[in-house]
């Protein structure tokens, strides 16, 4: 997994410094901001490792493994509004992903569960977790197709 991301960064240009822009981190930098993060995670420090994730998306708008961790990162905090959108982008970036696919399918049952005191939201929420789970799990893709719904009802 690490090497997929070493090897995005790689393609990455290094900007120039000056002309009002802040100068970008090299491909090393940025592999050593995401170990330093991935560090943080397993230790805890959840606070820690979404300042530098932020920071490497801002280089890398389209880092599969960054919005994974960050999505993590922001679940471990029970911040599943913030969780939400990273894990979803990771789902998109790299749809065959089983892992990311569990991990938003997970999200949105640990949503469930807090909102178990209001009926009405969890049933909401319990409709739309299926119609996710349909989309990432059962469907070819991950993406609905017209006409298959009837399949897997």
């Amino acid at each position: 997994m690490w090497i997929v991301l070493l090897s995005l960064l790689t393609r990455l240009p290094v900007a120039a410094a000056g002309g009002g822009q802040s100068p970008s981190l090299d491909a090393q930098s940025l592999d050593g901001e995401f170990q330093a993060a991935v560090s943080q995670y397993d230790s805890r420090q959840y606070a820690e490792a979404a300042v530098r994730l932020e920071r490497i998306l801002r280089q890398v708008p389209e880092s599969f493994e960054t919005h994974e961790l960050l999505g993590l990162v922001y679940s471990a905090q029970s911040e599943d509004a913030k969780a939400n959108p990273h894990l979803e982008k990771a789902v998109r970036l790299k749809p065959d992903s089983a892992a990311a696919r569990s991990n938003l399918a997970a999200n949105f049952m640990r949503k469930l569960r807090r909102f178990s005191s209001k009926p009405s939201e969890s049933i909401l929420l319990l409709t739309t977790t299926v119609t996710i789970w349909r989309w990432l799990i059962f469907l070819p893709g991950g993406r609905p197709t017209p006409g298959n719904w009837s399949t897997i009802s």
